[in-house]
């Protein structure tokens, strides 16, 4: 947990829990190797949880979706900052010529050449993060229906609500 951020409460190690089950369930747990892990296949875990949402699969509390998206937001923040970094990379550095003018291009080449560079990447991140955002806000309203339809089953039942 980052520095300064407080103790999770128990509903949101509940979801936190939840969400661990759910993905290890769906075969999705994010693995790889090399340098960049398994970011290649958030793509494809963010998009599972968008359509679980969808169809009201996914239940999150409002205080724990709240929680989630704020630190989602943290994490596009972040991101953002990144991708204004690796633009800055991307620019011509005068480094000289020989070996430092490779160096120039290579890094300009990993900061903004085409579908695996920095800029993509990140790029494609901060649109994820933006679907997740969507998808806490939908089982935030998934929660909201089963909540009240729950209330409604007990009520019809003779309980008190």
């Amino acid at each position: 947990m980052p520095e300064g951020t407080p103790p999770l409460t128990p509903a949101q190690q509940q979801a936190q829990e939840k969400m661990r089950q759910w993905m290890e369930a769906q075969n999705q747990t994010p693995a790889g190797s090399g340098p960049l892990g398994g970011i290649f296949q958030i793509g494809a875990t963010v998009q599972s949880l968008v359509a679980a949402a969808g169809a009201g699969q996914i239940s999150i509390a409002p205080d724990v979706g709240d929680a989630i998206i704020k630190q989602l937001a943290a994490v596009q923040d972040s991101a953002d900052v990144m991708s204004r970094d690796a633009r800055r990379v991307a620019l011509r550095a005068p480094l000289g010529g020989g070996y430092a003018e490779e160096i120039s291009r290579f890094n300009e080449q990993l900061a903004s050449g085409g579908g695996n560079s920095a800029q993509e990447v990140l790029t494609k991140f901060i649109k994820e993060i933006d679907a997740l955002k969507q998808a806490v806000t939908a089982s935030m309203a998934n929660y909201g229906r089963t909540d009240s339809g729950n209330a409604g089953t007990i009520r019809s039942a003779g309980g008190n609500t």
